[in-house]
């Protein structure tokens, strides 16, 4: 139930009371109590705009907020540049709730449909009892690298989505239900200025997943089974995609980053666990010019890094570990379709340097990319800078 605030009523028909109603319904829906009020603010658009420009400036919203590691795989296309629209998202929003504040804005100029205004803030309110039981707010804050995030962030958002089916009294799978789904992501994901097809289906893979796993779980086990999974929230995104290893997964593996003197210009640059989900989507990107589908199964952990050279040159070194070697296999093989195209241009030569015993080279003038395994896992490196791959290379033997 939202705090009773001296302000006017959000937007005619929709009244303070009716928030609190709603509050309290999807709470009962999902067979849980609130545990704490959540603030209501009402707004108007500008406000709102006010509200998104502000925090966009502080914390660009994903995936613009991966921008790096995106141009470091080479799916961020070189002429793409993005701004988010708050003014656009502000207008046709009639609600918007941030986990991070634990605060509820609803607009009180909102004349759009009754029924939108009704959903958000049901929705709104569904994830608020997320965080609470979830704890996500801090969990979110407290990750360490992208995956985790993803994996909160993806499963955070199904639950909230199951809480929004069940209030509405619609079956999880169904068609009503993907409309109320689609009607969450019209308004929570960001807009942009210019068309941003990429951005677009990236920003909703949190949701995507999220709400295939509440799905699962749902039929599997119904809102019990999806209680579980927050009480004991995901680690890696792995989990959400195989809804039937969620409890029992886990890996002991990390790895460090590998140490190479590299020459005194080159300094070392990102490093980040992409996780199985983000991996799946990247190489995907990969095979869509060549028709290649992929094969991504038993991610079992990965660390990618980069040493920055001078005049912009990169090496990029991609670590992998999988569950068995016939899947470490599996991925070594699509990779040996895939990272080719990863060079412009003809490639010169496939003879491996000197002190490089193993594994796939591919050559040219731009630079080259190296594939190497052994047993359970797998390294993908490339760069433009010649010498410094063969460095790297020489390293992992």
């Amino acid at each position: 139930m939202p705090l009773p605030l001296l302000e006017p009523s959000p937007t005619p028909g929709f009244t303070l009371s009716l928030a609190g109603t709603l509050a309290r319904e999807v709470a009962q829906a999902r067979g849980l109590l609130s545990r704490w009020e959540t603030p209501l603010t009402p707004v108007d658009a500008y406000d709102l705009s006010v509200v998104l420009y502000r925090r966009y400036q502080t914390m660009p919203p994903f995936p613009l907020s991966e921008q790096a590691l995106l141009e470091i795989v080479g799916v961020w296309p070189p002429d793409l540049e993005v701004v988010p629209d708050p003014v656009t998202q502000a207008q046709v929003a009639p609600a918007l709730y941030f986990s991070d504040e634990e605060q509820l804005y609803v607009r009180r100029d909102w004349s759009g449909d009754m029924s939108a205004i009704r959903t958000i803030v049901a929705y709104s309110y569904a994830r608020a009892l997320s965080d609470q039981y979830g704890d996500f707010p801090r969990l979110l804050a407290e990750s360490s690298s992208l995956d985790r995030k993803l994996a909160l962030e993806a499963l955070a958002q199904g639950d909230a989505l199951l809480s929004l089916w069940l209030h509405e009294g619609v079956t999880p799978s169904s068609p009503k239900a993907e409309a109320l789904t689609q009607a969450v992501a019209a308004t929570t994901l960001p807009r942009w200025r210019t068309p941003a097809p990429l951005l677009d289906r990236l920003a909703q893979l949190p949701l995507t997943l999220g709400s295939t796993f509440a799905e699962t779980q749902y039929s599997t086990g119904g809102a019990a089974l999806m209680d579980e999974a927050v009480r004991r929230p995901a680690r890696a995104t792995r989990q959400l995609l195989e809804p039937e290893i969620y409890t029992t997964w886990n890996t002991q593996l990390v790895f460090d980053p590998l140490t190479v003197d590299l020459e005194r210009d080159w300094t070392v640059g990102h490093s980040e666990t992409v996780g199985a989900a983000l991996m799946t989507f990247i190489f995907a990107e990969w095979g869509n010019p060549s028709g290649i589908t992929p094969t991504i199964a038993g991610w079992n952990h990965d660390l990618l890094q980069t040493w920055e050279g001078p005049e912009g040159k990169r090496v990029v070194l991609w670590q992998t570990a999988w569950d068995s070697t016939t899947e470490a296999t599996a991925v070594f093989d699509t990779l040996v379709q895939l990272v080719p195209s990863r060079l412009p241009g003809k490639i010169t030569l496939t003879l491996r340097p000197e002190g490089v015993h193993w594994g796939r080279w591919w050559s040219n003038a731009e630079g080259a990319v190296y594939l190497y395994r052994v047993t359970n896992r797998v390294w993908f490196l490339w760069g433009d800078d010649i010498a410094s791959v063969e460095s790297v290379a020489r390293a992992l033997q």
